[in-house]
């Protein structure tokens, strides 16, 4: 296994345009400003180097897509494709959270390997993991797959932070769910931080304003304050999770694929 940087790049298979600020920011009212429109992008994160390839999510499935209406503007496996990866060149999926739109194709994997903290698959399997308020943007049927996984000796389960290979740490933040991770990667343009839901869109990190989907508001500001600390470092990037930003800032080195070394 290398030891040197990765190559990281923001792979976008779904994107919306109908909803506002007041569907994404929990009591938006509050703020006393006129709503707006908030677009939203979904990706999910490749990771690449001498032949190791990494994912951070992997998107939601065509199942899901149908049954909630949720289009998918290109197949998490073409966008792969597009940057010559196979299904099976996967060795390793580190899962952000059990949210549909992150983890909904891990049976397309053969080979992989998952990593997940603990608090999030305690609380989807437990008392309070079915339970509408929290429950709605996850699937049973994904839970479960992400169990047997745990059962088949194929999930890696993190407490607190974890190397999970020499260049890519994990850390749990919480917030969002109970185990929201976060991802750092070492690159050749120095740390990138992939945020996933920890922060859906930059403007956060100046506003502070939480998504509408969260289990703990004191760990979601806690988030915040992180991720800028971090964001203000040099030779560091901070990430979002569903930013439409993220295709403006970074180049686009194939159709919907934006290489997060290559600002514009």
């Amino acid at each position: 296994m290398s030891e040197g940087p990765f190559e990281a790049y923001a792979l976008r298979y779904a994107s919306s345009s109908t909803r506002t600020a007041v569907d994404i920011y929990f009591r938006f009212a509050a703020y006393r400003v006129p709503d707006r429109p908030r677009p939203t992008s979904y990706y999910f994160w490749l990771l690449r180097r001498a032949g190791e390839v990494i994912l951070v999510d992997c998107g939601w499935s065509s199942e899901t897509a149908q049954e909630r209406g949720r289009p998918i503007d290109v197949h998490p496996l073409d966008l792969l494709a597009r940057m010559n990866v196979r299904p099976e060149d996967v060795g390793l999926i580190i899962l952000s959270h059990l949210h549909y739109d992150h983890v909904g194709n891990t049976h397309l994997f053969p080979n992989a390997r998952f990593i997940l903290a603990r608090e999030e698959l305690d609380f989807w399997g437990g008392p309070y993991g079915e339970r509408p308020v929290v429950a709605d943007p996850t699937m049973r049927t994904e839970i479960e797959a992400v169990q047997r996984l745990h059962r088949d000796g194929r999930l890696t389960l993190v407490d607190g932070s974890a190397e999970v290979v020499p260049g890519v740490t994990v850390a749990r933040v919480g917030g969002h769910t109970p185990g929201q991770l976060i991802t750092t990667v070492q690159t050749d343009c120095g740390q990138v931080v992939l945020a996933s839901d920890a922060l859906h869109f930059s403007e956060q990190l100046e506003l502070g304003w939480p998504f509408a989907a969260f289990v703990d508001l004191q760990e979601v500001f806690r988030s915040f304050e992180l991720l800028g600390s971090i964001d203000a470092q040099p030779a560091s990037r901070v990430v979002p999770g569903h930013d439409p930003d993220v295709a403006a800032k970074y180049a686009e080195i194939e159709p919907e694929c934006f290489d997060l070394c290559r600002s514009l």
